[in-house]
């Protein structure tokens, strides 16, 4: 009789791991940022761009009274999220926290105010007043390639911001040696994840230093500290991000908001707990999408 050896299941690396979370979700004892609460929190809304492309001519808030908070763009001139690269001819620009002087998509945010609530927050920021001054927007990845287009970034030469050229080995033979070709522009619109839960953060004051501890719901919580980090201007040491328990992503939540750091900047300043609940309406005008894709492809074959 052949005996058959089965192989041994894996310890650790490619090993089967039983799903532990799954009883809690089922009992709807999850706990989302929604859920969370702290002794003195306040609630944060945003005072939103209606325009794709505008100049910020001015900001009146004295319909507001005097709220818990209130921040523009001006009170945090030195804060702002970059990205970088080592591409060649890379452009580079700073996202602000609160947009300043230029508003640059629907939806950007102009002002935070805070309240004790979120309604009362939500009604302080309708009281807002905003004076923009219009400008020509760029709506589409073709027309923002021309020569005349409106500059998205006013330092910038062009609005590519990094141009990238790559050449296969023996190209040209190849197309030499074939019999016909196919060509055909092709565009994917853009797009953008829905989850359950929208985007959500409660920033606080670390109570054991000078820090502050962000409870956001994202899927790169390491990136999120490094990023406010950066843009805040302190050692990683003092940020502390923890992503509980999140209502799905799609890829929305792979991104490091402003909106992030401002409730860590409003958490310092007034030394208090500071949460913001997205809105669907939000999510759909100022959460990241999926960037259009403009393809003119040539087939050979």
């Amino acid at each position: 009789m052949t005996t058959v050896e089965r192989p041994t299941e894996p310890r650790l690396t490619g090993a089967r791991v039983p799903r532990v979370e799954d009883p809690r979700f089922l009992r709807g004892e999850a706990r989302y940022v929604a859920n969370l609460d702290r002794v003195g929190m306040v609630e944060a809304r945003f005072v939103r761009s209606p325009y794709s492309h505008a100049r910020i001519v001015s900001i009146d808030a004295s319909e507001t009274g005097e709220p818990l908070g209130f921040f523009t763009g001006e009170d945090w001139i030195a804060h702002g999220i970059e990205a970088t690269s080592r591409y060649e001819g890379f452009q580079s620009a700073v996202m602000p926290i609160l947009a300043r002087d230029k508003v640059r998509y629907v939806g950007e945010p102009v002002a935070m105010i805070i309240a004790e609530d979120a309604y009362r927050a939500e009604d302080l920021a309708e009281m807002v007043l905003v004076d923009y001054e219009a400008l020509s927007p760029v709506v589409d990845t073709r027309g923002a390639l021309e020569d005349d287009s409106p500059l998205v970034h006013d330092e910038w030469t062009s609005n590519q911001y990094v141009p990238r050229t790559y050449r296969s080995p023996n190209f040209d033979e190849s197309v030499g040696a074939s019999d016909k070709s196919v060509t055909a522009s092709l565009i994917n619109g853009r797009h953008s994840g829905v989850p359950m839960e929208g985007r959500a953060v409660l920033a606080e004051p670390d109570p054991n230093g000078t820090g502050v501890i962000v409870h956001t719901a994202t899927q790169i919580p390491h990136l999120v500290r490094s990023a406010i980090a950066n843009a805040m201007d302190l050692p990683e040491r003092e940020v502390r991000v923890i992503s509980p328990d999140v209502g799905g992503g799609f890829g929305v939540k792979a991104q490091a908001y402003p909106e992030e750091v401002a409730c860590a900047l409003a958490a310092l300043a007034l030394r208090r707990p500071v949460r913001w609940i997205e809105d669907r309406r939000e999510h759909f005008v100022a959460s990241h999408h999926s960037r259009e894709h403009l393809h003119d492809a040539t087939l050979h074959y």
